[in-house]
């Protein structure tokens, strides 16, 4: 396989492609991937460097596929992807690597005014070097680009990701309490019967280190059990996967944060989450189950809302999954998609034989059994 190929375009540019495939490499453009990253809005906020790298460090068996474009020593355009095999295991499949635990990844992280060209140039070279049999990009937003490149596009098994546009709640005059008006209403409701128990507090920091397993043992401890209750097949087997992707981030070069509730000192609710431009993201969060009735992510969520609005945030992005919670407490849908290139006549005949709009409704119809019946299922799978 060629590693590096220089393609002439016009007199006055000359582009080079490099594939890199090791951590190592990747490792030695992490500066340069870093410039290009901050040129970019919040959309680019999982496809910085110390998140795909720190993705790579817990999946060491993921094969790096990184395709990255230099005008001179500048480092003009990156796709972070890796080769795996299909659900079909006779063709490879190039994914942006940590496609599983983010969303909004769009094939290249290149300046937003240069996206189209790069992707262009991306899958060109990408065919031409027979990188796989398949590009696969899940969980984005529509994207005129991809689909200007032949992507075959499905609906997303997340569906939509629903997000709170704070200056638009403020300004929804048309209804009698808005979305944060009634949340404030229940939360200072539920806080009532919480300081019965102990005083009520808030903390909000960047997540370091030294409090790791303080903070993110107990939140993924509180999560398994949750899960394990319900029998909530999909995620009770993602947690092992996100709890080893934060032991390996570099917590001084990306800002996750971790948000805490507390009565009389001890933590009853946290989230984790990603801030980039104006957005909040909220990667995961979970509650103490003894604390099951006080409601605690409502009340949790409104301190997290003034906390926004103190530090200029005014997007909360509650990402994953459509949940009642998340309806409730927003005012725009992002919808969501997967887009797919066969590269190969392989590729082809594997696109062909997925059912995705199949697959997609197994996946959900799983979440309107009833609950014994999804704890059933777990125990044998297990």
């Amino acid at each position: 396989m060629n590693t590096q190929q220089r393609i002439d375009y016009g007199k006055s540019t000359a582009l080079e492609f490099k594939v890199l495939q090791d951590i190592e490499e990747i490792g030695k453009i992490q500066k340069d991937w870093e410039t290009l990253w901050d040129q970019c809005g919040a959309d680019a906020a999982f496809l910085s460097p110390n998140w795909i790298t720190a993705w790579l460090k817990a999946n060491p068996k993921a094969e790096p596929r990184f395709i990255c474009v230099y005008s001179g020593d500048q480092l003009m355009a990156i796709s972070p992807l890796v080769s795996e095999y299909s659900s079909l295991k006779f063709c490879t499949t190039l994914k942006i690597a940590g496609s599983a635990i983010s969303q909004y990844q769009s094939l290249v992280l290149s300046c937003p005014q240069d996206q189209d060209i790069y992707t262009q140039m991306v899958v060109n070279f990408a065919s031409s070097q027979n990188l796989a049999d398949l590009i696969c990009i899940e969980k984005v937003t529509l994207s005129d680009a991809l689909l200007k490149n032949n992507f075959y596009q499905s609906e997303s098994s997340a569906d939509y990701s629903s997000v709170l546009d704070i200056e638009k709640d403020k300004k929804d005059i048309g209804v009698k309490r808005t979305i944060l008006s009634k949340a404030n209403k229940d939360s200072r409701s539920k806080q009532r019967k919480l300081a019965e128990l102990g005083k009520v507090t808030f903390q909000s920091a960047p997540l370091s280190r030294d409090d790791f397993e303080k903070t993110v043992g107990l939140l993924f401890q509180w999560k398994k059990d949750f899960l394990r209750d319900k029998g909530i097949f999909g995620e009770f087997y993602e947690q092992k996967e996100n709890y080893d992707f934060l032991c390996n981030l570099d917590f001084d070069a990306v800002d996750l944060r971790c948000e805490t509730l507390l009565v009389d000192g001890k933590p009853v609710t946290m989230g984790l989450s990603l801030v980039k431009g104006n957005t909040y993201y909220a990667f995961t969060s979970a509650y103490d189950p003894e604390f099951y009735s006080y409601s605690t992510g409502n009340v949790l969520f409104t301190f997290v809302v003034e906390w926004m609005e103190q530090n200029g945030l005014d997007h909360y992005d509650f990402m994953g999954n459509p949940e009642a919670y998340k309806e409730r407490f927003s005012n725009t849908k992002i919808l969501l998609y997967d887009y797919t290139l066969p590269l190969t006549t392989k590729g082809n005949i594997a696109f062909r034989l997925m059912d995705m709009p199949v697959k997609q409704w197994s996946k959900k119809a799983f979440y309107y059994l009833p609950e014994n019946t999804r704890k059933t299922l777990i125990k044998l799978r297990s």
